[in-house]
């Protein structure tokens, strides 16, 4: 009576594995041909750091940006070709004077608004997800209230999901004459003479804001590329 009992327990044994295998062998072709599925979804993760500096800083002037961002540092945050990257500005800014820009030294191509504050353009170049964002941009005429200011930017779509609006550091605008009539003049020393690569001439007393700007970004143990040629 055992020895039944014992076969028919090892009988049941080997039937279940066999069932296993079966199954086992009947669903591998869906998991060997599944898309591999994203490790990470950016979310709407914010950049670390927005840093900008900006001249002249006379309010209601015709002014240069350059802007730097650390990205937020998770898989999946990548900037590819084509991301759209939105940036706010303080809200009498006049984007629609901008006349070119860069991002990380490739020239922006693809303009998608340049409307009151609001400027957004499509990325010409790839940033890793822990990389510099180095942007500069052109012909942006300053806010027409002085003081201090803040913009922000966000980018979408990353290569899964987007970044958030994020608020930069401070910048300040100063009012923009001291006197009046004949008399009236600017304590913004007149910008240099420019030829046809005009944009990789730095004013001489930019040197300031650059060298603090770059210092700021550096002190995150990272270098910012979009400013070697600036600050050469």
């Amino acid at each position: 009576m055992s020895t039944r009992t014992s076969l028919a327990s090892r009988n049941s044994r080997v039937g279940t594995c066999a069932r296993s295998l079966w199954w086992f062998g009947a669903l591998l072709p869906l998991f060997a041909f599944a898309a591999p599925a994203h490790g990470y979804n950016c979310g709407g993760r914010e950049f670390r750091l927005v840093a900008v500096s900006v001249w002249p800083t006379e309010a209601g002037a015709s002014a240069d940006y350059s802007i730097v961002a650390q990205m937020p540092g998770l898989s999946g945050c990548e900037i590819l070709v084509d991301t759209v990257i939105t940036i706010q500005f303080p809200r009498d800014t006049d984007t629609s004077t901008v006349s070119g820009g860069i991002v990380n030294g490739a020239t922006i191509a693809k303009w998608v608004a340049r409307s009151g504050p609001f400027l957004s353009f499509r990325s010409p170049i790839e940033v890793d997800s822990s990389g510099l964002l180095s942007l500069q941009v052109w012909g942006v005429t300053n806010d027409s209230t002085p003081g201090t200011k803040t913009l922000t930017m966000s980018a979408s779509p990353v290569r899964s999901g987007r970044i958030g609006a994020t608020t930069s550091s401070l910048f300040t605008l100063r009012p923009p004459l001291v006197g009046s009539g004949s008399h009236a003049h600017s304590d913004i020393a007149p910008r240099p003479l420019q030829s046809a690569k005009h944009h990789q001439l730095v004013h001489p007393r930019r040197w300031k804001a650059h060298l603090q700007l770059y210092v700021r970004v550096a002190s995150l143990g990272c270098g910012a590329p979009g400013f070697q040629r600036a600050t050469a």
